[in-house]
């Protein structure tokens, strides 16, 4: 029995060799079995041959073409106002008005005294006219026709300055009438019916600042300057934008109407103002803008999306997903940028697709897949059918 028991016992250790051998084998197969490198996806545009804005873009101030002080030009009582703070005003359009009483006076005294010179006047001239007669009789003494002459001449004179005095009265009881001196929007008033009112720098009544058109003002850099001198002599007129602080709203677009004489030596750049027409008034006296300077077109240039371009040791390069499928580096040039999109002057050609998304695992000569946006489209509809 022992020697049976050994003999049954003894085929154990085999099989458990086997079962390793089979193991290993099913290992090895797997292991034969594991897929290449997988493509990386990508997205991609083309190169397209398309016109490029070739622009300036800087930072600018709204201001007005005029900013006026309405002031009295003559002191007395503000009797009345009548404007309403923030309304449109027209150039004339009376706004307040000065107590005219005292100036009616300086005018209705003014006339008396031209009255009483023109009696006097006339009554020399006809003492003359007698005075004359006499002399040429020899019965008055040419001493004395002098004398009335020189006293007729004296009235004329007096008279002069009262045509002057009345003038003058009449042109400050006109200023008693506070007109607007130009159009534009008035803004709050400072001071009340009731106050006295003078002539110094300290009483404005309000200010009007000239809204339609409006200018911007902002600078280019040196560097820049021949290309819009060019541009000038050129004879055209540069179109202007002005865009909101995140540069996704155009606000007005005008043109450019002036240069500075002279470079700012601090900054290195020369001042410009550009005018918009602003019937919308959505430029506001005061208000920052981001402002395009359009200063030349580019008709015939490659252009690709600027998320293509990269940079590395080797220069500006972009990445293209050839016919094969893979992705090639070339070495470019670049030209200028304008609305994302940027000019190629060497390297790619029309038609080229440039890759744009997942350039981060990139390598040349790697298999790419191509995502449209279809098929983002797809995925996320796949992904919320299998959420809900």
């Amino acid at each position: 029995m022992p020697a049976t028991k050994a003999l049954i016992r003894r085929p154990f250790p085999c099989a458990v060799v086997a079962l390793v051998l089979i193991s290993l084998g099913a290992c090895n197969g797997k292991a034969d079995e594991q897929p290449g490198p997988q493509a990386t996806p990508v997205r991609v545009a083309e190169a397209a041959i398309r016109p490029l804005a070739i622009q300036i873009r800087a930072i600018g101030s709204v201001t007005p073409l005029h900013t006026v002080d309405v002031r009295s030009q003559v002191p007395g009582q503000l009797a009345r106002v009548l404007f309403t703070e923030g309304q449109e005003v027209r150039e004339g359009q009376l706004l307040a008005e000065i107590d005219p009483a005292p100036f009616r006076a300086k005018v209705d005294e003014a006339i008396g005294q031209k009255q009483q010179n023109e009696a006097q006047l006339r009554y020399a001239e006809r003492q003359l006219e007698i005075y004359q007669g006499l002399a040429e009789k020899q019965i008055l003494a040419q001493t004395r026709l002098d004398q009335q002459r020189t006293l007729v001449d004296q009235h004329g004179g007096a008279l002069a300055a009262d045509h002057a005095r009345l003038a003058d009265a009449r042109i400050q009881l006109g200023r008693t009438r506070i007109v607007a001196p130009v159009s534009g929007r008035i803004g709050m008033c400072r001071a009340d019916p009731g106050n006295i009112v003078g002539t110094t720098s300290t009483d404005v009544l309000a200010v009007i600042t000239q809204t339609r058109p409006i200018s911007v003002l902002f600078a280019a850099p040196e560097s820049r300057l021949p290309e819009i001198r060019a541009a000038i002599a050129a004879g055209r007129p540069l179109s202007v934008q002005a865009w909101d602080r995140a540069e996704k709203v155009m606000l007005a677009e005008g043109r450019l109407t002036s240069l500075d004489n002279q470079i700012d030596p601090q900054t290195g750049a020369v001042r410009i103002r550009a005018v918009f027409p602003n019937a919308d008034e959505g430029l506001f006296p005061n208000q920052f803008v981001n402002v395009r300077l359009t200063v030349g077109v580019l008709n015939d240039a490659v252009t690709v999306p600027d998320a293509a371009i990269q940079q590395g040791s080797r220069g500006t390069y972009a990445w293209i997903a050839d016919a094969k499928g893979q992705a090639r580096m070339r070495p470019i040039k670049i030209g200028p940028s304008n609305a994302g999109m940027t000019a190629v002057t060497a390297g790619l050609s029309s038609g080229d697709r440039v890759i744009v998304e997942g350039l981060d695992r990139l390598s040349e000569g790697g298999a790419v897949e191509i995502i449209t946006k279809a098929d983002t489209q797809s995925a996320q509809a796949d992904a919320t059918n299998s959420a809900s």
